[in-house]
């Protein structure tokens, strides 16, 4: 671990930051976005995101992603934060939860669009006809412009 790293990592410790053991499917959720809050915060969510969080992980959960890694073949590239945060809700998850809140999210009413695209609870492969379809009538607007350009 480099310098900046440990210095960033000992950061992101002293900020409180959650650990997850896997148990509730609320907790799993609530997890990720505190984390990703912490992380986003620091700007270290591109750089350090999945190895802080996971350096997080207890009991099964910690079993489950030391499993992954180990089954990954060994040139794999490092895992972005999108990728790893719509890995871990699949897992721990379900998608009628996940499918609950993202719509709470996309319904409240100080959302622009830019937080959406940039949002841990949407990935790219979200972002179709159906998704605009449930978005607020100005969001719409945002959301065509930026599918079509």
């Amino acid at each position: 671990m480099t310098i900046d790293r440990h210095n960033l990592f000992i950061k992101f410790l002293k900020l409180n930051s959650p650990f997850f053991i896997g148990t509730e499917y609320k907790d799993a959720y609530d997890f990720l976005v505190d984390c990703h809050e912490l992380l986003h915060k620091m700007d270290t969510v591109a750089r350090f995101g999945v190895e802080f969080v996971t350096y997080q992980f207890r009991g099964d959960t910690k079993m489950w992603w030391q499993s992954h890694v180990e089954c990954r073949p060994v040139k794999a590239l490092l895992m972005i934060w999108a990728t790893f945060s719509s890995f871990f809700m699949k897992k721990y998850i379900p998608s009628t939860l996940r499918d609950r809140r993202r719509d709470e999210f996309l319904k409240r009413p100080n959302l622009c669009f830019i937080r959406i695209c940039d949002s841990t609870f949407l990935q790219s492969e979200s972002v179709d006809h159906y998704f605009v379809k449930e978005l607020r009538p100005d969001l719409q607007i945002q959301a065509y412009r930026w599918l079509f350009q």
